[in-house]
């Protein structure tokens, strides 16, 4: 069953040169629209909060530096990953499209 859910989950977020091309294309015509909750703006918010949490715990060194890396990075990871397994279970269209979402929104080309 382990080994199912892993092979799915690699198959959705399986690079696709389409994908990137479509994220690159939208980035350069569209830009980086700010607003309250663009999802580098959210990563952003939880870096400050587990920074604070990690520092109110004594970890405010290189140790807390290497757990806050590994803390954002899981945090941030399982999120997209629940956000676009979960679209792509409504509609494979609709997965594509919150993937190439979330491509675009990760770049920063202008």
């Amino acid at each position: 069953m382990e080994s199912q859910v892993a092979s799915a989950l690699i198959e959705l977020l399986r690079p696709q040169a389409t994908l990137l091309l479509v994220a690159v294309g939208v980035d350069l015509v569209i830009g980086d629209p700010v607003y309250p909750l663009h999802p580098i703006r959210i990563v952003g918010a939880l870096l400050a909060w587990l920074e604070s949490l990690l520092r109110r715990a004594g970890a405010s060194g290189y140790g807390g530096g290497v757990a806050l890396f590994f803390l954002l990075a899981a945090a941030s990871l399982t999120g997209v990953i629940a956000i676009v397994a979960g679209a792509a279970r409504l509609s494979p269209a609709l997965g594509w499209i919150v993937h190439a979402f979330f491509v675009y929104s990760f770049l920063a080309l202008g």
